[in-house]
């Protein structure tokens, strides 16, 4: 029997038995030791950075460390998906978050030196200098002016932040235990995982509503130590960011995505001329159900017609799906699924003791693609699993390139992520054999319209808005649900009833220390990906063309440039936003037209 047919299995669990086991195995004591003896003989070189001969011969050692260390650091964060991990493997990777921190301590004054060299400098000509050049002209350089003890300071104390941060948000949301009620009356306590899940993709109204409520009471009870530690990690980038003579920490998160600030401000200033449309994601579900959506239905599914109730989907229907939705990417992208199943790369199974949220990772010394994901038997998990598919098969196209090749920002990866994820609604669309199935797709992209245009600017604004607010001291709860609120108010409009004014205390973006405003990525990458919808439509032979050129490119040129290379548009210019945004209001006019033909909640 296939493997991918069978009705009786759950989903899958990944295994570590091919990667390094444990923190305690032979293997992984090994790894460890000789990244740290390489660190040693890098940090002996850089100490000579201006004689070139030294930095060329140590190069290939500093490919190699990369290699290891992001190995290393793509290990423990695969471990970490339990939140009971264990206190040794903690430490273990204490250990190696604090290598990593002495790598950039003793590579500094390498990339300061060369990053300062012109661009017809005789030094570039080296061999082996001369292909990490695309990669120190990206690297963020927000601290090149300090010395190399002040880099050092800032470097240990991000990590001991870092570390706090992240430790503390979880042990807080572990306390979450929420008694809410279903449907049918019957009464539940659901952890903050399960809760998430709930918001992002429930059918159940009275459950989704129950635990928007009851997150509210925990939040107003335990916000002021969320907003702690937001004030935190603010207090600390505004102040690296001064003590560095930068007036603002957008232009660290521009470096990191390796994206021009004009492209970021030209696609905001689209979707805001163009609110209108957008806002339509809302308004027209509003008019499907006869009434305006509450804040907790925002991310709803629409109501299931009976002939999907009949044939609800499991895991491996769902990877069925994806696989033939991605028929159109490429013609091996199902056999890359398979591989991902055979080699027990994927984590999807549902427990109570897993974090939150799905990530994919590349070990790249074993070639590995791994996804970490929780499967709830619905079309979010679904869509899910078809995004973080689409960021491993972009890995995968990079698998053979060196480290510093392949580090592939995020406004270029959620493209393929994203891509994914609608080429499959559009799939389940294209298949629908009835009206009531038609109505029940369009919704998804309807929601997740709104999700990457409206909510993820009322991310960044808030964001924003943060960090200009920290300046004049420190933020309490109540403070940042009216900023929450005021961002809220301007993107959305009036076309919800309610504000999630405590997203900014349970959205873990917010608090991931080494990602500055981890939210307009998504945006550029869903309106990308629409760009790229377009030419697959219109022109199919030319998308299976410049698509896999465009993945390559990826991992060494900035977004910008792969902008002007594949679409020839300008991404610093309005012509291409709105060429993206047009195939949205298509989306969104498909949907209208079918609320027009008399389909809704209500017949």
């Amino acid at each position: 029997m296939d493997r991918l047919n069978s009705r009786t299995q759950n989903p899958p669990q990944w295994t570590l038995k091919d990667a390094f086991e444990s923190s305690t195995s032979s293997k992984f004591r090994l790894e460890l030791a000789r990244l740290k003896t390489l660190i040693a003989a890098i940090d002996g070189s850089a100490r000579l950075a201006k004689e070139v001969e030294v930095y060329s011969h140590s190069s290939v050692s500093l490919r190699t460390v990369f290699g290891k260390l992001t190995h290393l650091k793509c290990f423990f964060k695969m471990r970490n998906i339990h939140r009971c991990v264990k206190r040794c493997a903690l430490k273990k990777q204490a250990e190696v978050n604090s290598i990593g921190s002495k790598l950039d301590s003793a590579i500094a004054p390498v990339i300061s030196f060369l990053r300062s060299l012109s661009d017809d400098d005789p030094i570039w000509e080296d061999e082996e200098i001369q292909e990490w050049y695309v990669y120190l002209k990206s690297l963020p350089h927000f601290n090149d002016k300090l010395n190399e003890d002040a880099r050092s300071v800032i470097s240990q104390f991000q990590y001991q932040i870092n570390l706090h941060v992240r430790q503390s948000f979880h042990l807080l949301n572990k306390g979450m235990r929420l008694r809410v009620k279903n449907l049918d009356g019957f009464d539940q306590v659901q952890g903050y995982m399960k809760s998430i899940g709930v918001l992002k993709g429930e059918e159940d109204e009275e459950l989704r509503r129950t635990t928007f409520d009851a997150m509210n009471m925990f939040y107003n009870e335990h916000g002021s130590m969320y907003a702690q530690l937001l004030n935190l990690l603010a207090g600390f980038r505004i102040t690296s960011y001064n003590d560095s003579g930068n007036s603002e920490v957008l232009s660290y998160s521009l470096q990191q995505n390796r994206i021009s600030r004009e492209a970021v401000e030209q696609m905001l200033s689209c979707c805001e001329n163009r609110i209108s449309d957008i806002r339509r994601t809302i308004s027209l579900r509003s008019k499907a159900v006869g009434s305006k959506l509450k804040v907790y239905n925002l991310y709803s599914p629409a109501p299931l017609s009976p002939s999907l109730i009949n044939k609800k989907t499991n895991f491996y229907d769902s990877i069925q799906n994806i696989k033939e939705a991605g028929k159109n990417i490429s013609d091996t992208f199902p056999d890359f699924v398979d591989l991902m199943i055979e080699k027990k790369w994927i984590e999807a199974r549902f427990s109570s003791v897993k974090a939150g949220g799905a990530f994919y990772v590349f070990l790249k010394t074993l070639k590995q693609p791994r996804i970490f994901s929780t499967y709830f038997n619905n079309l979010s998990s679904e869509y899910q699993l078809a995004l973080m598919l689409g960021h491993a098969w972009h890995a995968w196209q990079l698998k053979d390139y060196p480290e510093h090749r392949s580090l592939i920002p995020m406004s270029l990866t959620e493209v393929a992520g994203i891509l994914m994820g609608e080429q499959l609604l559009s799939f389940l669309l294209n298949k629908s054999e009835s009206q009531e199935d038609k109505f029940y797709f369009l919704w998804q992209q309807m929601k997740y319209a709104t999700n990457y245009l409206l909510n993820i600017p009322v991310r960044f604004e808030f964001e924003k808005n943060l960090l200009s607010s920290k300046k004049r001291g420190n933020l309490t709860a109540l403070d940042l649900n009216k900023s929450m609120e005021k961002s809220w108010e301007k993107w959305y409009g009036d076309e919800v009833d309610g504000c999630d004014r405590f997203l900014w205390a349970y959205k873990q973006h917010f608090y991931k220390p080494d990602q500055f405003f981890y939210n307009y990525p998504y945006a550029v990458g869903y309106l990308t990906a629409q760009g790229f919808s377009n030419i697959l439509s219109e022109t199919p032979d030319r998308f299976k063309s410049i698509y896999p050129k465009f993945l390559l490119d990826c991992g060494s040129q900035s977004f910008d440039e792969c902008i002007q290379k594949y679409f020839k548009l300008s991404p610093q210019r309005p012509d291409f936003w709105n060429w993206c945004l047009d195939n949205v209001v298509k989306k969104i006019n498909s949907f209208e037209e079918l609320l027009s033909s008399g389909h809704s909640k209500r017949n």
